[in-house]
């Protein structure tokens, strides 16, 4: 009997291997969702039309009455997990509150029914998305701040109600800015990990990052603000729907290079703007933005990349319209080889520049243009002098001598320019870039051209020998 029996065990565990394995390849899993055994949703109904008529015949003084009657229903399809008719019974539950303008009663049953023992998240996300409709309908500011941290108190800490979460922040944070309260608003916002929040769509993602952005650059914090910027991708600004985030976001970009006088980075800044398509179809948008891209570029400190965006924004077709024939023409000054005469600068464009919104609102501009117009005409200088002396090196400069050979030191500083000073004869000696690191990678360049040369001859020769021995060695066999 024993082995009877251990033969049946067998058998039957060797069956339900083989339904497992059955199940494995379809794809199954073994644990199975409890199915729902009661449905209360014709008794919910039957319940909320029963309260609407109550408050209907008796008003607000039955209203505890009618939530305790909804409550009961609550607890029943809470305990009996027909979630669905949870659902509809928190909703009920915040209508009639907002109907009948119970904002205390709201707020308490919002609390009550989220702490409940079980309760599912369905009901919780269709109770905050039910409150959240009703938060413009409070009729105080009080009201309203005591709902939104109801349901931010609710919702804390729970991942299926983070979109909802988020915007009840940025409302929160909206009205405390609207109460002066910069550093709080700044504070809300930022305690929020929006790039974490997969289930809000890209747009709105993109929306509340430059909201932050926005409230760190008024409090002034403006390496936080570069650091939240980071968060959003240029690739996705590049989105057909997306051209008013992209415009807001290099709108904000420019506060923060303007705190740190990077003219350069305003000019791309200023570039990403123009080439948003819905800025080319607008002519006093894309006129405004290219007169920009011009004057940031030239205030822009001499190097490569400023030397190569300066004659990409020269070439630009649109520099051609009548609109910007002064600006092409202040362009052409510092993209020529020849000296600029600063009081004739002055006398053709310095009306037209200080109002100009670029140096009208920031008058220490003028001085920063100045400087590029100096350094330019001493690289010209460089370019065609082997020495001057330092008298008629600030003549041509329209500088005294002490500030001249302060702009060659720090040109000399920056390996802008080199040459040497000799003070007692008062004459500055300009070495022409030799290219020495270019004449070393080249002459490497031309030497390893020279070994794959000799190499492939060699080869060549050896195949030759080698062929030629075969030769011989059949000629002697025949």
């Amino acid at each position: 009997m024993a082995a009877d029996q251990n033969k049946t065990e067998t058998a039957t565990n060797a069956e339900s291997n083989e339904l497992n394995a059955l199940d494995a390849t379809k794809g199954t899993f073994t644990i199975k969702q409890k199915k729902k055994e009661v449905d209360y949703s014709e008794d919910v109904q039957r319940e909320a039309q029963k309260a609407q008529d109550l408050l209907q015949q008796h008003g607000t003084s039955k209203l505890k009455e009618a939530l305790e009657g909804l409550m009961v229903w609550e607890k029943k399809s809470r305990l009996g997990e027909d979630f669905e008719s949870t659902g509809k019974v928190v909703v009920e539950i915040v209508k009639l509150c907002g109907q009948y303008k119970a904002w205390n009663e709201l707020n308490e049953y919002i609390t009550l029914i989220a702490k409940k023992r079980s309760q599912s998240k369905q009901a919780i996300t269709k109770m905050v998305q039910a409150a959240m409709t009703l938060i413009d309908q409070t009729p105080s500011r009080e009201a309203k701040t005591e709902l939104i941290n109801a349901l931010l108190k609710v919702s804390e800490g729970k991942i299926y109600v983070e979109v909802e979460r988020a915007r009840l922040v940025k409302i929160l944070s909206a009205m405390k800015e609207e109460d002066n309260e910069i550093a709080e608003a700044a504070r809300l916002l930022q305690d929020v990990q929006i790039e974490t929040v997969g289930s809000m769509d890209a747009q709105e993602k993109i929306d509340f990052i430059l909201e932050q952005m926005r409230v760190t650059l008024d409090t002034n914090d403006y390496v936080r603000a570069i650091i939240i910027s980071r968060k959003i991708t240029t690739r996705s600004l590049l989105v057909k729907d997306h051209q008013d985030l992209k415009i807001r976001y290099y709108t904000l970009l420019l506060r923060y290079h303007s705190y740190k006088k990077d003219y350069l980075e305003m000019c791309k800044d200023h570039q990403a703007i123009y080439t948003t398509p819905k800025v080319q179809d607008d002519a006093k948008l894309w006129t405004e933005q290219l007169q920009h891209m011009v004057l940031y570029v030239i205030l822009a400190k001499f190097d490569n990349h400023q030397h190569d965006l300066m004659h990409r924004i020269a070439s630009e077709k649109k520099m051609e319209e009548k609109s910007m024939t002064l600006f092409k023409s202040l362009l052409k000054q510092f993209t020529s080889t020849q000296i600029i005469n600063w009081p004739e600068f002055q006398q053709v464009y310095g009306q037209n520049l200080t109002q100009h919104p670029v140096f009208s609102q920031h008058k220490e501009r003028i001085e920063d243009l100045h400087n590029r117009v100096v350094e330019h005409n001493l690289r010209i200088i460089a370019k065609f002098y082997t020495n001057i002396h330092i008298r008629r090196l600030a003549t041509l400069l329209h500088l005294d001598e002490a500030k001249a050979e302060s702009f060659v030191s720090e040109m000399v500083t920056s390996k802008t320019i080199s040459a040497k000073i000799d003070r007692i004869d008062g004459i500055i000696e300009f070495k022409q870039s030799t290219g020495e690191d270019n004449d070393v990678l080249n002459d490497y360049s031309h030497d390893i051209q020279d070994l794959l040369q000799l190499v492939e001859k060699t080869n060549h020769l050896i195949n030759k020998d080698y062929m030629i021995h075969q030769a011989k060695k059949k000629g002697k066999k025949n």
